[in-house]
């Protein structure tokens, strides 16, 4: 009888671990589904600022090394092989891969490219000049830049402020706080937007950043800088093989215009030392 007992608690046992994993299992797909780029641990000041000391260390020793290399963003139209619509706008009452159906001035649906750098396994970042020799850069409708799941750079300030609470609030450089947000598109959508500068971008408020582009639907220049200090609080927790761009367009309503942005190539000079 006592076996028996045994047996069915053994069972059930089993039966709870099996359930609860395949729920844990079905969970983190889904995640990765819908949020898109999973924010990885962020350094805090006393981190980043030994960092700094050691590829300071590293260049006075002849040890920083360079790598030169081209992380391009291609024209999401030719990239989606649909010339007809790139954003994925569900029927009204559903949602797909966490797009939701078209409402006009509100960001729906997305189209999200991530880009990889190409770095030796242990490589420790110090710093990554983004260069690019673009006269004309032109989007539709809404951008987010993003930097290892963190939020570098959007033209919708607003939405950022209203749907999304800093992770962190770090004093690097001047002392200054900087907040820090993760991109979260579950968070982001149905926020509204308007075709009018709403820049957000990293650390600009502590002069640790400068950023510039144009409006949504208007061709300019478009051109991203950070602080090291910035870059260092955002990396020195990713594998050196995992450090990772993205590159994320919302549309709202116009199934043959949204979620469109011509090829952005940036030149990437990025410092780095091997411990």
């Amino acid at each position: 009888m006592k076996n028996k007992i045994y047996s069915i608690i053994f069972l059930s046992i089993s039966v709870l671990t099996l359930f609860f994993s395949n729920c844990s299992q079905q969970g983190a797909i889904e995640l990765k589904q819908v949020s898109g780029d999973l924010a990885s641990p962020l350094a805090t000041p006393p981190i980043v600022d030994e960092i700094l000391m050691n590829c300071a260390r590293a260049q006075q020793n002849g040890q920083l090394r360079v790598s030169n290399q081209t992380v391009l963003f291609d024209d999401s139209r030719i990239e989606s092989n649909n010339a007809a619509q790139i954003c994925e706008f569900p029927e009204t009452g559903q949602s797909a891969n966490g797009n939701l159906p078209i409402n006009d001035s509100h960001m729906q649906s997305r189209y999200e490219q991530t880009r990889v750098l190409n770095l030796p396994a242990g490589a420790v970042i110090c710093d990554i000049k983004m260069t690019n020799n673009l006269q004309s850069f032109r989007y539709d409708d809404v951008f987010f830049f993003n930097f290892n799941g963190y939020l570098l750079a959007t033209n919708n300030k607003t939405a950022v402020n209203s749907q999304l609470s800093p992770v962190n609030s770090l004093a690097l450089g001047s002392g200054s706080m900087t907040d820090v947000y993760r991109y979260d598109w579950l968070k982001l959508r149905t926020a509204r937007f308007e075709n009018v500068a709403d820049d957000y971008c990293m650390g600009s408020a502590a002069g640790l950043s400068s950023c510039t582009w144009p409006v949504s639907e208007q061709p300019g220049r478009i051109q991203f800088n950070f602080d090291q200090s910035l870059l260092i609080a955002l990396s020195a927790g990713v594998p050196s093989q995992q450090q990772r761009f993205s590159f994320v367009i919302t549309g709202d309503n116009d199934r043959s215009l949204d979620c469109y942005h011509e090829k952005l190539e940036f030149n990437m000079s990025v410092n780095y030392y091997v411990p």
